[in-house]
C-alpha cells in the first residue's frame, strides 16, 4: 500500500474516532436536556399540589368558620327564647298581681283565659326562635361540610396532578437514557464500520459479514412495554 493511501487510511480512522467521539457528546447533551426537562415537570407538579393544598386550607378554614357561625346562631336563638320565656313569666305574674287586686279569684275564668292565651303567645315565641337558631345552625353546618368536601377534592386533584407531571418526568428520564444509549450503539456502529473500510484498504481480499447492534429503547409508561432498534453492520474479515 502506498503512503499516500496509508496516510488517508489513518486518517479515515482519526475521522472515525472523532465521529464517534461525538456522538456519544450529542446522546449525553440530548439526554441532559430530557433530565432538565423532566425535572421541570417534577416542579411544575410539585407546585401545583402545593396551590392545591393551600386551596384545601383556605376551604378548611371557611367550613370552621361555618360551624362556629352555625352554633353562634343556636345560641342566639335560645338566649332569644329565654328572653321570651322570661316576658311570659312575667306577664304572668303580672296578671296574677292585677286580678287578686281586683278581687278575681285564681280560678276565674276570666283570669284562666288570658293566663292560658299569654302562655301560648310566650311558648309559641320561645319554640319559634330555638327553631330559627336550629335551622341557621343546620344550613351552616352543611355549607361547612360542602366546604369540607370541596377540599378534599382540591387535594385529590393536586395529587392527582402531581402524579401525572411525576409519570411525564419519568419519562423524560427514560428517554434520555434511551438517546443516551442510542449515542453508545451508534458510535460502537460507527467505529465498526471505519475498522471495516480500514481492513478492505489492508486486505482488498478480506472476506466479509454483518453484525446487529441495538440503535434505539422506546418505552411506553401506559403499558410498561420496551422496544429496541437494532441496525445491521456489515464489515470485512480475513
Amino acid at each position: 500500500m502506498g503512503a499516500l493511501a496509508a496516510i488517508a487510511t489513518v486518517a479515515g480512522g482519526i475521522g472515525t474516532a472523532i465521529n464517534a467521539y461525538g456522538t456519544i457528546a450529542g446522546g449525553g447533551a440530548q439526554e441532559q436536556a430530557y433530565q432538565r426537562a423532566g425535572q421541570g415537570y417534577e416542579q411544575a407538579g410539585i407546585a401545583k399540589q402545593r396551590a392545591a393544598e393551600y386551596e384545601a386550607l383556605q376551604l378548611e378554614e371557611k367550613a370552621r368558620l361555618e360551624r362556629e357561625a352555625g352554633r353562634n346562631e343556636l345560641a342566639t336563638a335560645q338566649v332569644e327564647a329565654g328572653t321570651y320565656k322570661r316576658r311570659k313569666e312575667l306577664a304572668l305574674s303580672s296578671l296574677q298581681a292585677r286580678a287578686a287586686s281586683s278581687g278575681f279569684t285564681a280560678t276565674d275564668p276570666t283570669s284562666l283565659a288570658l293566663a292560658d292565651e299569654i302562655a301560648r303567645y310566650g311558648t309559641l315565641e320561645e319554640d319559634r326562635a330555638v327553631a330559627g337558631g336550629t335551622v341557621k345552625r343546620a344550613a351552616a353546618f352543611a355549607q361547612a361540610r360542602s366546604f369540607d368536601a370541596s377540599a378534599g377534592g382540591r387535594r385529590f386533584e393536586g395529587e392527582a396532578e402531581r402524579v401525572a407531571a411525576h409519570n411525564q418526568a419519568e419519562a423524560a428520564y427514560y428517554a434520555g437514557r434511551a438517546a443516551r444509549k442510542k449515542s453508545y450503539f451508534d458510535a460502537a456502529s460507527t467505529i465498526l464500520g471505519g475498522i471495516s473500510t480500514i481492513a478492505g484498504r489492508f486486505n482488498p481480499s478480506a472476506g466479509s459479514g454483518e453484525i446487529s447492534t441495538p440503535i434505539s429503547e422506546a418505552y411506553d409508561p401506559a403499558t410498561g412495554w420496551r422496544t429496541t432498534t437494532h441496525r445491521t453492520t456489515r464489515y470485512r474479515y480475513q
